[in-house]
Formats: structure tokens, C-alpha cells, sequence
């Protein structure tokens, strides 16, 4: 589950001090994030899309690390001298607070979005058998 994802991470460049317990927590705030996405959808696409988006963004846009790896990105934005909190530090923005907030707000619009349709089932055999009994004509009877 989501701590399962978290810990998978704790090896990674960059997993020191607060930095691990702010990634920690956001690595497991973005495992619940994909667990609602397929509970609503009942499909991969969006899980998927969300993380591969997640992490584009990050490293090959924006230049962050992601989870402690990567290299530079299109832009390259620049926190000179701000605190790990806010930036993530050599981790990247998934160990920070506004990564925090950024996970936040899709979790409680996934929370309060109904579910997507269930899977249609086939017909039972009893709805088959009471279907091919009745007339296929209802003037004629």
C-alpha cells in the first residue's frame, strides 16, 4: 500500500534528515492519490497518466530530481538559498511542502467524486430464460 511505496523509495539519493520524512509522507500521500484515481475509474489510464505526468513535469520540465535521480530539464528552476521544506533539496519537490499541498488537492476531489459506472455482468441464466419466454412482439402477444 501507500507506506509499502514509501519505504520502496527510502534508498534513493537524498533520503536524509527531514528530507526522507517529508518525501515519506508525499510518496505515500501520492500512492493513495493513484489507489482513488483507480478506484474511481476502475482502470489504469489515469493512475498511470497521473504518475508519468507527475514525474515529466518534475525532471524533464522543470528540471527537479526526481525521487533523488535525474537531470536537467527544459526550464531550470532555481531556489537559491530556500529551505529543503520548500524546495525538497536534492530529492526533488515530492520531499516539500507545496509537493504536500500539490497531492492534497486531487485527493480530496477524488474523495468526494462518486465512483465511475460498475462493470456490466452478463445476464444470468434466469434473466436469459424469463427474456426469451416473453413475446418479441407485444401487439400480437
Amino acid at each position: 500500500g501507500a507506506a509499502g511505496s514509501a519505504l520502496m523509495h527510502w534508498g534513493n539519493p537524498g533520503m536524509v534528515g527531514a528530507t526522507k520524512v517529508w518525501a515519506t509522507v508525499n510518496i505515500a500521500l501520492a500512492a493513495v492519490l493513484l489507489g482513488l484515481a483507480w478506484e474511481r475509474t476502475r482502470g489504469l489510464a489515469l493512475p498511470i497518466g497521473i504518475h508519468f505526468a507527475w514525474n515529466w513535469v518534475q525532471g524533464p520540465l522543470f528540471g527537479f530530481q526526481v525521487s533523488g535521480t535525474g537531470s536537467g530539464g527544459w526550464l531550470q528552476v532555481v531556489f537559491h538559498g530556500r529551505p529543503d521544506w520548500l524546495t525538497g533539496g536534492a530529492f526533488g519537490l515530492e520531499a516539500s511542502l507545496p509537493g504536500c499541498l500539490v497531492l492534497l488537492v486531487p485527493i480530496v476531489w477524488l474523495w468526494k467524486r462518486k465512483a465511475g459506472p460498475e462493470p456490466i455482468e452478463a445476464p444470468s441464466e434466469s434473466a436469459s430464460a424469463i427474456e426469451s419466454e416473453q413475446p418479441t412482439d407485444p401487439v400480437r402477444g
